[in-house]
């Protein structure tokens, strides 16, 4: 009957009247006790019938339960996290051209959901299977149970690498790194394979649903302390720079470590922290590693290459934005080398990447001479330069990926020997050998004259790579020693290198070259 009169307002009307009506004429008052009852029933009657008519669905949904969605996720608990992240955390180490150690970080088997895959652009997917024959990353019917053959970590783990393996935490087994796959120098993150290992995949988590104040957690082997976990929260997530900003902990070796939500999901990939600040860590963006590409078959030593940048290579540290260049070298002994005005030189405009996005090269008269302006893709990848020189008309030259990999292994220099040869002034063909360390110093320079005469340099560097002397050495004879004079600036470059040659016979050294770097910074 209710569910009658809760549909039907005008049955529902003539039923309150005649309740009342009814009510009116059986109710006798024989005593106040037995009024106030009757009065409160009826009470009872006419709220509950208007309940029923406001809320008919009520009672409908009471009937038929809805079921539980299958596809509500439930947090894991800390513990359960840990797990999830170990079978997955491997621990990166690289090494040098004579097989020393050169670096530590961490890295970690991932996927893509289904759900997240239809946002990929491109043919992603496409190159992949076409190129290596591989399958691909997603999640099976199960969630979890996927596994992967794809290890992401940071790109800057592979600096002057040669070689390099993993090790999955708790094992004491090593697999050497099999090729890179994917490469992202914007954003340093690099993709890789080893030889015969498969884990579960840690899966990504939809960019778009992270928010500032999400729990997360760190994985990684700080130091070397495998399978260290950290907790946190998402403390900004600053989308002009690519990171996401959280206040877990972060030390040397966590580098390509999985940050993850509460299910488990990747957020970002470790990859900072500000010792300025307390608390400042950062991960790229789980969106960019989304959107990689794993279409490269590269080595561990031409992606050691790539992990260098130009300003690195040029010896700068910190965020270096631009450099100008100004010498004062004498023309003759007698000439005083502080009354000489220095002449423009070279200028160099680095991206925030550290790369240059233009180079200016100066004439001995101090006028430019060629300027070249060079673009990048989203990767941070050379995509197209363009060079302006008085000799030569404007040239204009894109590059591929395969291109710019000829590129940096030609500038590669780390712990190894270059010969080349060339005609002198004065006719003769000289074969030149040029020997650099583990960091890409040049420590020796040979060169031998089709006549038989020979010359040799020896170069001295400290600890921050700066030369700091240099001897030359004729016939086999010490002709001259050059040792170099510094100031830095408050982020630890030089911007005064003064040359101070000494020829020995008891002759004080003399001022013989200043060059003076002006820098300013991002």
């Amino acid at each position: 009957m209710h569910k009658l009169y809760a549909t039907n307002p005008g049955k529902l009307a003539a039923w309150l009247q005649a309740a009342t009506s009814n009510s009116a004429r059986k109710t006798k008052p024989v005593n106040t006790m037995n009024h106030s009852y009757r009065s409160y029933r009826d009470y009872l009657v006419v709220i509950s019938a208007v309940f029923l008519f406001l809320c008919p669905s009520t009672l409908v949904a009471q009937k038929t339960p809805r079921k539980p969605s299958k596809y509500v996720v439930t947090s894991l608990t800390s513990r359960q996290i840990a797990d999830k992240i170990a079978k997955s955390l491997v621990l990166v180490t690289t090494q040098d051209i004579n097989g020393k150690p050169l670096a530590l970080g961490s890295g970690f088997f991932y996927g893509v959901p289904p759900a997240l895959l239809a946002k990929k652009t491109g043919d992603y997917w496409d190159d992949l299977s076409r190129r290596f024959g591989i399958g691909v990353p997603t999640l099976n019917q199960k969630p979890g149970s996927s596994t992967s053959s794809f290890i992401v970590s940071n790109l800057h783990v592979f600096k002057r690498a040669w070689t390099g393996k993993v090790k999955v935490v708790g094992s004491a087994t090593e697999y050497s790194i099999k090729r890179i796959v994917g490469i992202d120098i914007k954003h340093d993150l690099c993709v890789f394979e080893v030889d015969g290992l498969a884990l579960p995949a840690l899966m990504l988590a939809d960019p778009e649903k992270l928010g500032v104040g999400d729990d997360i957690y760190v994985g990684g082997s700080p130091r070397g302390l495998e399978n260290t976990l950290s907790s946190g929260i998402i403390s900004g997530i600053r989308k002009d720079e690519g990171l996401v900003q959280i206040d877990a902990a972060i030390s040397a070796g966590s580098s390509g470590g999985p940050v993850v939500d509460t299910n488990g999901n990747i957020v970002g990939v470790a990859v900072s922290s500000l010792s300025s600040g307390q608390n400042l860590n950062f991960a790229v963006a789980g969106s960019y590693v989304l959107k990689l590409r794993l279409t490269w078959d590269a080595s561990v030593k031409e992606t050691g290459a790539f992990a260098i940048s130009d300003a690195e290579d040029d010896g700068f540290v910190g965020k270096v934005k631009l450099v100008k260049v100004k010498v004062a070298e004498k023309e003759d002994p007698d000439t005083d080398l502080y009354s000489i005005t220095p002449k423009p030189k070279d200028t160099y405009l680095f991206n925030e990447d550290g790369n240059h996005l233009e180079v200016i090269t100066h004439g001995s008269d101090g006028k430019i001479y060629s300027i070249f302006q060079t673009s990048y893709d989203y990767r941070g990848m050379r995509s197209r330069v363009s060079v302006l020189s008085q000799e030569r008309m404007p040239v204009e030259r894109s590059y591929t990926d395969t291109q710019n990999l000829q590129i940096k292994l030609e500038q590669r220099y780390y712990g190894i020997s270059k010969e080349s040869e060339f005609a002198a002034k004065n006719g003769l063909m000289v074969k030149e050998t040029a020997t650099f360390d583990r960091n890409g110093n040049l420590t020796e320079r040979m060169r031998r004259a089709s006549n038989g005469s020979y010359s040799q340099t020896l170069f001295e560097y400290n600890e921050q790579d700066r030369c700091i002397s240099e001897k030359d050495i004729r016939d086999g004879k010490l002709f001259a020693t050059t040792r170099y004079q510094y100031k830095l600036d408050a982020y630890g470059n030089w911007i005064s290198q003064l040359a101070l040659v000494d020829i020995g016979h008891d002759i004080e050294p003399i001022a013989n070259k200043l060059i003076l770097r002006e820098i300013s910074y991002y």
